[in-house]
Order: structure tokens, then sequence, then C-alpha cells
């Protein structure tokens, strides 16, 4: 469904806050959230898929501000993930959906966000090699291998658009030997 008519509705606020919330509830939650994960992360990409008329300045803040709840959802999962003791607790929904956050990543990125969008990527970056990448090795591969999300880490190292993401990079190109 196309999103439309941003100035007279509070519906974009309500849904931006609404998919930003799912990664609180994950962070609480922990592994209790598992259950809801597939559900959950086909929310997450039908809202990253929304589609808004890119003329239109008001359209394209709420499209920013989409985005930037997606990340921090996806980063709530991934720190409600921390809480497991081994891989054998992870649910087996987990790869298909860090797939799906990596390449989500790289679309923001290159969707030429505002600073703190940026600082979002980056840091949910990190802690996808940190969290899931110390329970699977092949993150943390296909990472180092994915020149379009090393360039990021690269560039939020050396040019960054905040201390943040520039900690988070460094930290990034140190945990996986870039």
């Amino acid at each position: 469904i196309p999103v439309t008519g941003v100035q007279t509705c509070a519906l974009p606020i309500f849904i931006v806050s609404v998919i930003s919330a799912f990664g609180d509830v994950a962070m609480v939650c922990g592994p209790a959230f598992f259950e809801l994960a597939p559900t959950v992360m086909e929310i997450l990409k039908l809202a990253s898929q929304t589609p808004i008329d890119q003329e239109d300045p008001e359209l394209v803040e709420f499209w920013h501000a989409l985005n930037e709840a997606i990340l921090d959802a996806c980063l709530g999962m991934v720190n409600g993930y921390e809480k497991v003791d081994s891989p054998q607790q992870l649910p087996k929904a987990v790869q298909p959906f860090t797939q799906f956050m990596l390449l989500f990543l790289v679309y923001v990125y290159n969707s030429k966000p505002p600073p703190s969008g940026v600082v979002a990527v980056v840091g949910l970056l990190y802690d996808i090699a940190d969290i899931l990448g110390g329970f699977d090795q092949n993150v943390c591969d296909y990472i180092k291998n994915n020149a379009e999300l090393t360039t990021i880490l690269r560039e939020q190292a050396t040019n960054p658009v905040s201390e943040y993401a520039q900690k988070s990079a460094t930290k990034a190109i140190a945990l996986l030997g870039l």
C-alpha cells in the first residue's frame, strides 16, 4: 500500500513508532521473543518495501524515519539474541533474517540517509558481526567478503558522520580483521 497524505495523517508516525518498538520488545524478552521473530521479520521486510513518491519531501522524510525504525527493530532483535547461551538456542529463522538485515543495511546506506541513519547502519553492522558472528563464523566471513559492507565500515572509520559511527566502524574492522 503506497503511503500518501503524510501531512494530514498521524498514521506514518504511528507506523514508525510501532516498527521501532519491535526492537525494544525483543531486547526485553530475549530468547522468549524467538517465537514471534518470523512474524516480525516478515513485517519488517514488508515495511522495507514501502513505495513512496521520491519527489515529495515529507514522504522522503517519512521513508528515512521508517528505514531507521526498521534498523532499530533489527538492532533490538540482534541484541535480544545476545542473551542466548549457545548457537543451538538460536532459531532457524536467524539466518535468513541476517541476510535480510545485511542487504537492508546496504540499501539504506546507498539511499543517502541523514546522519542518524548512517549511525544506525554502522551500529547494527557492528552488532551483527559481534553478536551473530560470535555464534556463526559464516556471518563474519560474509561481511568480510562483501565489498559494499566493508566499504561502509571503511568509509565510516575514516570519514564518519559521527564519533559513534567511527567507533562502531573501527570496532567492527578490528573484530573482522579487515
